[in-house]
């Protein structure tokens, strides 16, 4: 409600546009922002939500089932982070080489565009490297996939079939910023939050013998994690700027 007042971009743009170029985390209210994120929110409101959470479903259950004869799970990166990177895959349409590679590149990113309040330069120069990376990715699979007639039916696609207000498609460039500034934040936030949640319950018996009684009910278990979240933060702490007196 006062986003004229207190300002993202003094304190996103520097490295969110060294690594990615200007995006909607990157931009106080104004004409880019005007003109990108209505085409940003289509494309994504577009998406078969029902089949992303089939794939989803399915990645966790196979997951689980593998760690019960063992026993335990790593909640990180046993469970949460590949079931991220996986729904990322199928979300976004940009793989990279490996999973690896693709969590990798990720992770360099965000810590750079969000986390390196210090400027430290060994953090600035891997954000760096693997923006270049991701770059190739993203270029060359809109490169094919103009080749080949075929967009796809995911948010790439989505992105690259989206027409601004005077019916001009997007540029290669604007589909690959937009793709890039929403699939960087994808994979170490979800994770975070799942690692969150689960720690919450974990230390609390009483609570988990409650959130336990709902668990055929997703609109509760919903509600459960939000509480766990309330309790310990993806993100504990939002910055704004006072961009004017």
């Amino acid at each position: 409600e006062h986003d004229l007042d207190f300002g993202i971009a003094p304190v996103n743009r520097p490295h969110i546009e060294a690594i990615n170029g200007p995006f909607l985390l990157s931009l106080d209210r104004g004409y880019q922002m005007a003109r990108e994120r209505p085409r940003l929110y289509d494309a994504v409101s577009r998406i078969d939500a029902d089949s992303i959470r089939e794939g989803i479903a399915g990645e966790a259950n196979r997951l689980l089932n593998a760690a019960e004869d063992r026993g335990h799970i790593d909640v990180g990166d046993g469970y949460a982070r590949p079931v991220a990177a996986r729904t990322a895959v199928q979300l976004f349409g940009i793989a990279g080489p490996t999973e690896g590679d693709l969590k990798r590149v990720c992770r360099a990113m965000f810590q750079h565009a969000f986390l390196n309040f210090g400027d430290d330069t060994a953090v600035a120069r891997r954000g760096l490297e693997a923006a270049g990376e991701l770059r190739r990715w993203i270029l060359d699979e809109i490169a094919r996939r103009r080749a080949s007639g075929a967009a796809g039916d995911d948010v790439l696609g989505h992105l690259m079939t989206t027409r601004s207000s005077d019916g001009a498609l997007l540029d290669d460039d604007t589909v690959r910023r937009n793709l890039a500034g929403l699939l960087v934040g994808a994979i170490d936030t979800t994770s975070v939050a799942v690692v969150s949640i689960v720690s919450v319950l974990a230390a609390d018996r009483r609570l988990l013998a409650r959130v336990k009684a709902d668990l055929g009910n997703p609109e509760r278990m919903v509600v459960w994690c939000y509480e766990a979240l309330r309790q310990r933060p993806q993100t504990a702490l939002i910055i704004r700027r006072a961009v004017r007196p």
